[in-house]
Formats: structure tokens, sequence, C-alpha cells
């Protein structure tokens, strides 16, 4: 039971982050694709990457309160993971986009969606190992 209730309180934080960095990282990539001459491809991975940092930095602190693990420590565990995140989301968008004809941002969203859920157990369980 107990377990349940710390998925609970852990998993609203960890959706409020994520949906607030989410929306950063779609900021960052809007401004990259029209701004830019910087594919698509490599602006979704950069987004992300830049997102995913300040969602580490607000997890670490709000969602993982009380964790035993360093900072820097959990952040190279957190950006290893984060680099194979960025290379599935690019990869799923790209997919997304190119076979299954959905305009950019419905495909990273989509992607954000199911790569944030695999997120928040993946790093609550073995990176801030809290769930």
């Amino acid at each position: 039971m107990e377990f349940i209730r710390r998925l609970y309180r852990r998993g609203w934080k960890y959706l409020t982050v994520g949906v607030s960095t989410f929306f950063l990282d779609i900021g960052i990539l809007f401004v990259l694709v029209t701004v830019t001459p910087i594919p698509y491809e490599i602006s979704v991975a950069a987004a992300f990457l830049i997102g995913i940092s300040v969602n580490y930095y607000i997890c670490y602190h709000w969602v993982f309160l009380g964790t035993e693990r360093k900072f820097h420590h959990g952040y190279f565990y957190f950006i290893s993971l984060a680099l194979l995140g960025a290379a599935i989301i690019s990869g799923g968008t790209m997919f997304l986009v190119e076979t299954l004809h959905l305009p950019l941002f419905i495909a990273r969203t989509i992607m954000g969606a199911a790569t944030g859920t695999l997120g928040f157990f993946v790093n609550g369980y073995f990176n801030f190992r809290m769930l």
C-alpha cells in the first residue's frame, strides 16, 4: 500500500514537471524549425535534451526530494538514458512524420507521452531509487 501511495504522490509531481518541460521542449523545437536551418530530425533531439535537463533539475529537487544519490551522479545516469531517449524520440517522430504523415508537433507529442511514462518508472526505480 505504501508503494501505491508513493507512486501516486510522485506520479502527479512527475506529470506536472513533465508537462511543463514538454512545453519548454516544444517551444525550443518550434524556434529551431522556424528560425534556424537545422533539420527537424536534429532539432527534435536538441530540444528534447535541453528540456529533459531542466526536467532532471526540477525532479531532483522536488519530485524525488530526499534521494541519496548526489546530483551530478544522478545526472550522469539520467543523461545517459536521455541520450537513448533522444534517439527513440527522434526516430519515432521521424517514423510518424515520414511514414504516417502526421504533423511534426502531433508526432512529437505522441512520442513524448510514450517515453515520459516509461521515463517515470525507469528514473524512479533505477536512478533515484525511490519507487
